[in-house]
This record gives structure tokens, C-alpha cells and sequence, in this order.
């Protein structure tokens, strides 16, 4: 009687745990020298050959690829979630992003590096590098395909470039709902040796602070993009990079694009104040806005800014994170006469239970025509 009473609470915790027990973590192994025909692929003895064999062997969304330095002349189509670790410089012809929300995690020792050598596709599922141990890097002849709000590199990689030829180039990068692809164009390259060119979406304000411009009201502090590069002025320049923003649903706070900023500065112990390098996007809400012609290899880091209004003009309401009141009206006529009806529209930003303060005419004047002002 007390062995059947085991029986069914053995039973019942299997009912209830079984799944779990089942899709335990299971680490698999593969280097250069070993085999996909006689080993397991279960043990750093007895590793698989290729990691398309890992691939096909995975057991649940836990599973650990460990991966031996080396050249693997394959293609590793990721179709669940799971777990490279890198131990040196892993070289693959290409990566191929295919599962509908899953996810490849890129880790290992410090120093290793993941080195596309033909193309790398992004089509569904997210690519996510920890940048603190592990490098991604597609080489000068891979290509970058795909890209969407859906598949993309966190939070950003390496791109190379080798020989006396323009290219173009986009960064599909971003993290976690924060799709903000950065693309490199009219770039000239004038000597041969590779060269490397890096850029990195985070979604928090820069990691410094430093002033601002006299005409920039405020700067992101939802957003900013790293860029570097291993090349100097001399070997790469003239290039324009262009910042999307609002590329989901995920608010940049950009409502007007005119008054839009682009900044740059170099970082570092004590950073120099902000340098505007263009003003003015393609739309407010969901855009672009690119750098000025020629932008040097220092780079370093870019964030959005808000210009601040002046004399003749009036400021933007970009509040790019800010939660101080904006205050703009559209008007439907600049020029009008007594009678004439004058039609405002509130653009206001932040301005929830804001009460506003109107001066209309000339101060200038008194009596009759002087200006008035209505609370």
C-alpha cells in the first residue's frame, strides 16, 4: 500500500513538473576537429563538427551552443531561441535570423568576437551581443540584409570596409522596442588596409554630462547612438550618417521636425559642449535627420535636441523626454484687420491643466492700440 501511495505522488509530480524537468539547459560543443557523426556533441570531448548540427539539436529555449575558436564555412539559421558562447575569434559565412520572436544571445570570454564573413539576415528575431566580453563583426564583403522592427542587432556591431571604393551602408541596431537603424552614405575610403566602423543604439541619455548649445533648449534623455571607428581622417571621410527616430511605436518625442537637432560630441573625463552637426528632420513623429556632409572619424556620441526659441522665432516642442510644459500655437493668418477672426491651434507639449497668458498688439503703443494682454 505505501509503495503504491509513492507510486502516485512520484506520479503527480511528474504531471506537474515533467516539462520542466524535460527542457532542463542542455550545453552543446562544437569545434573545428571535432565530429557530427561519432560524438554527442554533450562534452568539450566529444564536440560536433558544425553548428548547424548543434542547431538541429537543441532541446528548449536554454540550450548553450559553446563554440571553439575557428572558421565554420556554414550557414546557422536560427530558428529558436538560444545561447552562442564564443571561446576566441568564431568565424561563420553567415547568420540567418529566421524565428518569429526568438532570440540569439552572443556571449563569451573576454575578447572573443563573432566574425560574419558572407552575409548576415535579419528577418525575425533579434541578434543580442553582450558588448562588455563579445564583439559582433561583419566583414568587408558581408552583406547586411533585412532589418525591421522585429529582427535586429542589440545593441549594435562592427561593419568593415577594405579598399579605395564608396559604400553605403545600414546598421539595423536597437533594444529590446527601440528599432533605431542608423545608415552611413557618400562614404570614401582611400587607402586599402580593413578598417572597422561601429555604432550602438541605448535607450537612455547619454552617460555624461556636458553643455549645450546657446540655441538648444534640451537634449534626449530618452536616447542616444555610440559611433567609433578604427580609421582616421586620413584613410575615411566625407561620409553622412542619418539617425531614425520614432521607428516604432516607442516615443522619441519628436513633434517638431523643423526645429529638430542632430548633436555630437566626443565624450570622454571632461567633455567639450555639444556640437550641432544639423537641425531639421524629414517629419515629426517618425524620421530621419542626417549629419552635415563631412563628418570625421572622431564621432563618438549623437543624441537629438530640441532648438531653442529666439527673438524672430519660436522655439520647438521636442521634448525628446523632457516633462516641462512646451507651449505652441499655428496661426491661420499673419496679416489681419479689425473684424478679421484669428485662428490658433494649440501644439503645445506637456501642457495638461497649463494656463496660458496672451499679449496681443504692440506694447510699444499706448491708448487704444496698445497691446493687451488676456490671461
Amino acid at each position: 500500500m505505501g509503495n503504491r501511495i509513492l507510486q502516485y505522488i512520484f506520479t503527480f509530480i511528474l504531471f506537474l513538473f515533467g516539462p520542466n524537468l524535460i527542457q532542463a539547459q542542455q550545453t552543446w560543443y562544437v569545434a573545428t576537429t571535432g565530429n557530427d557523426a561519432t560524438n554527442n556533441g554533450q562534452s568539450a570531448g566529444a564536440p560536433f563538427k558544425t553548428i548547424g548540427k548543434a542547431l538541429s539539436s537543441l532541446t528548449g529555449a536554454t540550450d548553450e551552443v559553446v563554440i571553439s575558436s575557428g572558421t565554420y564555412p556554414e550557414i546557422a539559421a536560427i530558428s529558436q531561441t538560444v545561447k552562442f558562447t564564443l571561446s576566441g575569434t568564431v568565424s561563420v559565412n553567415s547568420i540567418r535570423m529566421l524565428g518569429t520572436s526568438k532570440k540569439l544571445t552572443v556571449n563569451g570570454s573576454a575578447g572573443s568576437r563573432l566574425e560574419v564573413i558572407d552575409s548576415l539576415g535579419l528577418w525575425q528575431g533579434i541578434c543580442a551581443v553582450t558588448t562588455a566580453n563579445v564583439e559582433l563583426h561583419t566583414l568587408t564583403n558581408a552583406k547586411v540584409t533585412g532589418g525591421n522592427k522585429n529582427s535586429f542587432v542589440e545593441p549594435g556591431f562592427y561593419m568593415h570596409h577594405t579598399g579605395n571604393t564608396t559604400k553605403t551602408f545600414r546598421w539595423p541596431i536597437g533594444v529590446g522596442g527601440n528599432y533605431r537603424p542608423v545608415d552611413l552614405e557618400g562614404f570614401n575610403k582611400t587607402i586599402v588596409p580593413d578598417r572597422w566602423f561601429y555604432m550602438q543604439f541605448t535607450p537612455t541619455a547619454p552617460p555624461f554630462s556636458a553643455s549645450i548649445p546657446t540655441t538648444t533648449r534640451n537634449i534626449s534623455v530618452l536616447n542616444h547612438w555610440f559611433a567609433n571607428t578604427n580609421a582616421t581622417g586620413s584613410e575615411a571621410n566625407a561620409f553622412e550618417l542619418t539617425f531614425h527616430f520614432d521607428s516604432v511605436s516607442t516615443n522619441d518625442g519628436v513633434y517638431d521636425h523643423t526645429k529638430l537637432q542632430l548633436l555630437q560630441n566626443p565624450g570622454g573625463t571632461t567633455p567639450p559642449t555639444w556640437a550641432i552637426v544639423k537641425q531639421g528632420g524629414t517629419a515629426s513623429r517618425k524620421g530621419t535627420i542626417t549629419s552635415d556632409a563631412t563628418i570625421t572619424p572622431s564621432l563618438g556620441y549623437f543624441v537629438l535636441g530640441n532648438r531653442k526659441g529666439s527673438t524672430t522665432s519660436i522655439g520647438g516642442v521636442n521634448t525628446l523626454g523632457f516633462t516641462d510644459p512646451m507651449a505652441s500655437f499655428d496661426v491661420n493668418m499673419f496679416k489681419a484687420c479689425v473684424g478679421d477672426t484669428v485662428k490658433f491651434t494649440n501644439k503645445s507639449q506637456n501642457a495638461s491643466n497649463v494656463v496660458y497668458q496672451w499679449t496681443f498688439g504692440d506694447e510699444a503703443y499706448t491708448g487704444t492700440v496698445a497691446g493687451k494682454t488676456i490671461p
